[in-house]
């Protein structure tokens, strides 16, 4: 019986804005094209690339994200913590 050994996979480095935020934790993102999300998030690479999702039970849907869709960020609680590209 031959033995099967996967070919190894990279991750590539996390976006600056990914990284900074935390999961399960509340957020308000306003995205570029004036829509407004509330909710939590979820980290995952995708074809070799790093995506969000956050679900927004508001609107009864999610949206899957990248970087540079987002125009800022709000954690509930804090309050304004990124916007126009760089974290405050």
């Amino acid at each position: 019986m031959d033995e099967y050994v996967s070919e190894p996979t990279l991750i590539p480095e996390m976006p600056d804005l990914f990284e900074g935020l935390e999961l399960n934790v509340d957020y308000e993102i306003t995205f570029k094209d004036s829509e407004v999300f509330g909710g939590r998030l979820s980290l995952d690479v995708n074809e070799g690339r790093w995506e969000a999702s956050i679900y927004s039970m508001k609107l009864g849907r999610r949206r899957t994200f990248q970087p540079d869709e987002v125009l800022s960020v709000t954690k509930f609680g804090v309050g304004l913590i990124w916007s126009l590209g760089e974290f405050l």
